[in-house]
């Protein structure tokens, strides 16, 4: 890729990235841009299911911070992100990593 982040990296990084909440917010900004605006990532083909994901976890990356700031950006909140979050980020994530493995198939 261009901008030196390759599938790999991108889906190690990806693996992670559900721990705290800026951790995913800061992925989400990425899936947009390692996926769709380089090209490299998601094929033409593929494009409409990766928009389904993408989506999906931007409605997560949108009501946790939400609810963080609604609570006064408390510095300690991971116990809320994992309780409520955490799992539908997971979830999604995977969802994501299991395209780009298809992606890689197909290639």
């Amino acid at each position: 890729m261009k901008n030196g982040l390759d599938r790999f990296d991108f889906i190690e990084f990806a693996k992670s990235s559900a721990d705290e909440l800026l951790n995913f917010a800061y992925f989400v900004a990425m899936a947009e841009i390692y996926c769709t605006r380089s090209g490299a990532l998601i094929p033409d083909y593929n494009l409409e299911r990766y928009s389904e994901i993408w989506f999906e976890m931007e409605i997560v990356n949108a009501i946790a911070p939400s609810e963080w700031e609604e609570e006064g950006r408390p510095q300690q909140w991971s116990d809320r992100w994992r309780l409520d979050f955490r799992n539908d980020a997971q979830e999604l994530i995977g969802d994501l990593i299991e395209l780009l493995g298809e992606d890689s198939a197909n290639a």
